[in-house]
């Protein structure tokens, strides 16, 4: 599974020890890539009683997810900030961990009134039905409550050496030690569809 970030937020995401859900951040992130509508809808969708999604660690089920191919590509969706719009995909980086690591998945995305969340056996039956259905795996999600630690990062990805080195220069003197690849394909634009 895979978290989007822009590299300007990983300092703050190294000091807390963690990914942190949005209702769980105490201020907002460097670059904030997610426009305010996106995180009042994020807010308004409840995965279970008393839990909107906005207390979930969201991740992508693809490094291929659509609305990072939208941030990468020539046409922007609403869901992205003013800020983001204004990035470059090289920017960013992928933060990857264990699919063992999310109670729910989402069968679309997450802050849609329509989307579906699965736990438990459900999860496994939606997981092996998005699978299948690449535009559906495509657009899904897998939440962490609250808290991603930094240790459960298996992989850093990045967009160059540049990139690769600063971020290795964030995790020096910590106990997580990520491995940080360059993996140029995950940033590469996107040509818009119709």
């Amino acid at each position: 599974m895979y978290h989007v970030t822009h590299l300007d937020n990983l300092e703050a995401i190294v000091a807390a020890g963690a990914l942190l859900a949005d209702e769980k951040l105490d201020e907002r992130p460097e670059v904030d890539i997610s426009a305010p509508t996106t995180r009042e809808h994020r807010r308004a969708v409840h995965v279970r009683s008393g839990m909107s999604v906005a207390t979930f660690v969201p991740f992508f089920l693809s490094a291929d997810a659509a609305l990072w191919a939208d941030l990468r590509g020539e046409r922007v969706l609403p869901h992205w900030s003013p800020r983001a719009r204004e990035t470059a995909a090289s920017q960013y980086v992928l933060l990857v961990g264990s699919l063992s690591s999310a109670p729910v998945l989402s069968d679309g995305d997450a802050s849609h009134v329509l989307t579906r969340f699965a736990e438990g056996d459900a999860l496994v039956r939606t997981l092996a039905r998005l699978l299948v259905e690449e535009p559906a795996l495509r657009s899904a999600e897998a939440l962490v409550p609250e808290r991603f630690p930094l240790e459960h990062i298996a992989t850093i990805g990045v967009a160059s050496v540049a990139a690769r080195t600063r971020v290795k220069t964030l995790f020096k003197g910590i106990d997580a030690s990520p491995r940080v690849a360059v993996y140029p394909p995950w940033f590469s634009p996107v040509a818009a569809t119709s």
